[in-house]
């Protein structure tokens, strides 16, 4: 039976058969609906202890960010070079990448450490490359480019650090970051980003 006969056929049904036929099959279809519609929402509801339904960049749970934070090695802080400023004060130019699915909470001013030999060194300035103030958030997988001022630094090395970073779903795993600066190499012209 092809379709054109099949409508045909219908047509030519009393009014009282056609609509009981169209009502049939809207309940029909209607239920087949709630029926997928029941499955999707057991199915959303079944996952709301956090599991990833999609598989793709899976957000990484707190063993995950509990192991960053207890991680030494410099995986987000990079410095770039140093250089002074026309007032003689000295920068330290750095990059911090945060190749998560997390939001990285950057080092607050006062957390931040430059010791050199036996001193120990506070910023004066914490900027972007532009001077305006520096984010205090990492967004993921993100680069942000930052510049930090300290009074005029006479020596050959010394180390950074950034003490007080955390990630947004493990607020408990502070960790830092310490990077050993050569102040010689540092201060080689490279091109730098903005």
């Amino acid at each position: 039976m092809s379709l054109n006969s099949f409508i045909r056929n219908l047509q030519n049904k009393p009014y009282g058969a056609r609509i009981r036929i169209l009502w049939t099959t809207t309940i029909i279809i209607g239920i087949v609906l709630v029926a997928v519609w029941l499955a999707t929402l057991k199915n959303n509801i079944s996952n709301l202890g956090g599991e990833n339904i999609l598989g793709d960049n899976p957000l990484p749970d707190n063993n995950f960010l509990a192991d960053q934070g207890n991680q030494a090695q410099n995986n987000y802080i990079t410095a770039e070079r140093t250089g002074l400023t026309p007032a003689g004060a000295s920068e330290i130019f750095f990059k911090v990448n945060n190749p998560t699915q997390d939001i990285l909470n950057f080092s607050p001013l006062d957390q931040i450490e430059l010791k050199v030999g036996q001193t120990i060194l506070t910023p004066l300035k914490l900027t972007n490359r532009q001077g305006q103030t520096f984010v205090k958030k990492i967004l993921s997988n993100t680069e942000n480019f930052g510049t930090l001022t300290f009074q005029q630094i006479e020596a050959d090395n010394g180390t950074l650090i950034f003490d007080n970073l955390f990630f947004e779903q493990a607020p408990t795993n502070i960790f830092k970051e310490t990077l050993e600066l050569d102040f010689k190499n540092l201060s080689k012209t490279q091109e730098l980003r903005d």
